[in-house]
């Protein structure tokens, strides 16, 4: 169980605020949103973060993907010699 401490502390993981800063209501984050939607802000904010992530290392552009389903089946009774 998560304790209280770390539920307080959770916004400032992403947001930089810490426990005496306002905390932007909803309006603010929605006016936010809507202003990233205008002029390609949602495409170049990704840009930026893709180029974040790929310097520190975090993307990987090589593996497998497997995709399998795990069913169950009756057991085969039948004695083969």
């Amino acid at each position: 169980m998560r304790s209280i401490k770390s539920l307080i502390d959770y916004p400032s993981c992403f947001l930089d605020l810490s426990i005496e800063d306002q905390v932007p209501d909803s309006n603010t984050i929605w006016n936010y949103r809507e202003a990233l939607k205008n002029d390609n802000n949602v495409e170049r904010l990704f840009e930026v973060f893709v180029g974040a992530l790929l310097k520190k290392g975090l993307i990987v552009n090589k593996g497998s993907t497997i995709d399998a389903t795990i069913m169950k089946s009756p057991i085969q009774r039948k004695k083969y010699p």
